[in-house]
C-alpha cells in the first residue's frame, strides 16, 4: 500500500462522521404504537373499515332421502346452466356462494347476494353472512334472514364512534407545512366533539392546542386547526414548521358514550440536512488535494536537493582533470 493510499484511507473515517446530518436518535421513539384505539367487542356495532359477521340461528329441515337426491341433480344442472350463461364469473365467487339451501339474507327488504369488488366484499357460507365495505354507511341498517320465507333471525347494526388512526409518525421539512387529518367514521355521531392536544414527551401532561392558536391575535397561528368534510377542527395544520413543533400530537374525538384518541409522532427535519453529506464530501476532496500537493512539493523539493548534490561532485571533478592535463604537457 502507497503512502498516498494510506493517507486517503485515514483521511475519510474523521471526514465522513463530520459530513453525516445531525438526526434524531431512535431511542427516543417509543417501542409501542402511541395510538390508542377503541377496543369494544359489543354486539350489533360496526367500525370504521370493519368486517360484519352474522350467524343465522337457524335449524336445518331433514328432508326425505329420495327427494334430496332429485333435488341435487336439479341443482346439479342449474348451476351448470348458470355457469354457461355467467362464464366470466369467476371460480372464487363460485366458492363464495354456498349458503344454506333455503336460506335467503335481506338488508331491509333487498335480497343480499354474493359478490366482490374494489370497495365492498360479500360472501354467504352456510348459516353466515360475511360483509366487508370501506363504508361503514353499507354495514349500517337491518339484517334478516329466512328459512324458506320464515324469519328466523333478525340483526340491528349500528355505527360506533370510531376514528382512522394516524400513521406512527410523519417527517416535516423546516419552513415547511405539514396537515394531520382526522378521519371521523361516517356516519357522523349526532353529538360529539373532536380536540387536539400534543405533548414533548410520552410522559408529560397533554396540552390543548388551542391555547396555542389563539395566544395572539395580532399575528397569523403557526397552528391552525381546520374543518373537513363537515366535521369541527378535523385537521391540524403546522404551517412553516420548526424544530420545537416536534411533539406527539393526538387527535381526541368524545361523544356521549363514547371516547376514541389516536395520537402520532411528528419529527422537523433540517432544511439543509440534504447539504451536510456534499459539504462533508467537498471538504473531503479539498483536503486529499492540498495533502497531495504537498507530498509533491516535498518530493520536488528533494529531487532538486539531490541534483544540485550531483552537479557540485560532478563539477568538482572536471576541474581537477583539467589540471592533470596542464602538468603533463609541461
Amino acid at each position: 500500500m502507497t503512502p498516498k493510499l494510506a493517507l486517503f484511507l485515514l483521511l475519510i473515517a474523521p471526514l465522513t462522521t463530520l459530513a453525516t446530518p445531525k438526526n434524531e436518535s431512535m431511542t427516543d421513539i417509543p417501542t409501542g404504537n402511541p395510538v390508542i384505539e377503541n377496543k369494544s367487542d359489543e354486539l350489533g356495532k360496526v367500525y370504521f373499515g370493519s368486517k360484519l359477521y352474522l350467524n343465522c340461528p337457524v335449524v336445518e329441515r331433514e328432508e326425505e332421502e329420495g327427494d334430496g337426491e332429485e333435488e341435487e341433480e336439479e341443482e346439479e344442472e342449474k348451476d351448470l346452466e348458470e355457469a354457461d350463461e355467467k362464464e366470466e364469473e369467476t371460480e372464487e365467487l363460485k366458492k363464495r356462494n354456498k349458503a344454506l339451501k333455503g336460506l335467503l339474507w335481506y338488508k331491509g327488504e333487498t335480497v343480499i347476494e354474493a359478490f366482490k369488488n374494489e370497495s365492498e366484499d360479500v360472501s354467504l357460507r352456510k348459516k353466515w353472512l360475511y360483509f366487508n365495505s370501506e363504508s361503514t354507511e353499507n354495514l349500517m341498517g337491518t339484517f334478516v334472514c329466512k328459512y324458506y320465507d320464515e324469519v328466523v333471525g333478525t340483526f340491528h347494526s349500528i355505527i360506533a364512534l370510531s376514528v382512522q388512526k394516524l400513521d406512527t409518525s410523519y417527517t416535516v421539512t423546516e419552513g415547511e407545512d405539514l396537515k394531520l387529518h382526522c378521519k371521523v367514521g361516517k356516519p357522523y355521531p349526532t353529538d360529539f366533539s373532536l380536540s387536539w392536544v400534543y405533548k414533548k414527551n410520552l410522559e408529560d401532561i397533554a396540552v390543548p392546542i388551542e391555547s396555542l392558536v389563539n395566544a395572539s391575535s395580532s399575528e397569523e397561528p403557526h397552528l391552525k386547526i381546520l374543518s373537513k368534510d363537515g366535521v369541527p377542527n378535523a385537521v391540524l395544520k403546522i404551517e412553516d414548521a420548526v424544530y420545537e413543533d416536534r411533539a406527539y400530537y393526538y387527535c381526541i374525538v368524545d361523544s356521549k358514550d363514547e371516547k376514541v384518541r389516536v395520537g402520532t409522532l411528528v419529527r422537523v427535519k433540517d432544511k439543509y440536512a440534504a447539504l451536510w453529506p456534499f459539504l462533508g464530501i467537498v471538504a473531503e476532496v479539498i483536503v486529499l488535494c492540498l495533502v497531495i500537493l504537498i507530498c509533491d512539493k516535498r518530493a520536488a523539493k528533494k529531487e532538486d536537493v539531490d541534483d544540485d548534490d550531483v552537479g557540485n561532485s560532478g563539477g568538482a571533478g572536471n576541474a581537477g582533470g583539467d589540471g592533470s592535463g596542464l602538468r603533463q604537457r609541461k
